[in-house]
């Protein structure tokens, strides 16, 4: 059996979304998820050879979804700092990534279950 390789998300990036977010969880929230999914597919009864391409694949599109939760700065924030707001607004952004990865996921794991 070899070992799947589930790689950290961007430390850098992690501190980016922390920092601009409200709550200063954001990066930290989303090594949770992308470290809960990977587990998830451990878990799923496919060769390692596919774990290891699933986990990949959750690798980078968590990875693109992080890049914009590290730019992205609340308006709550922007308002009173004097920031543009709309260019460090990427709510919508991150909404359509994080909508499209769970449909992805979840049809993911539908197949792995199906009889």
């Amino acid at each position: 059996m070899s070992e799947i390789n589930v790689r950290p998300l961007d430390q850098s990036l992690v501190h980016q979304a922390n920092m601009n977010s409200m709550s200063g969880k954001r990066g930290e929230l989303a090594v949770t998820s992308y470290e809960g999914y990977c587990e998830r597919v451990l878990s799923w009864p496919i060769s390692d050879e596919k774990k290891q391409n699933i986990v990949d694949q959750i690798y980078t599109k968590c990875s693109e979804q992080l890049r914009y939760e590290a730019r992205h700065v609340s308006v709550a924030v922007a308002g009173p700092a004097k920031y543009n707001p709309k260019t460090l607004d990427h709510s919508d952004t991150i909404l359509r990534l994080s909508a499209e990865f769970v449909e992805w996921f979840n049809d993911l794991e539908r197949q792995v279950q199906a009889p």
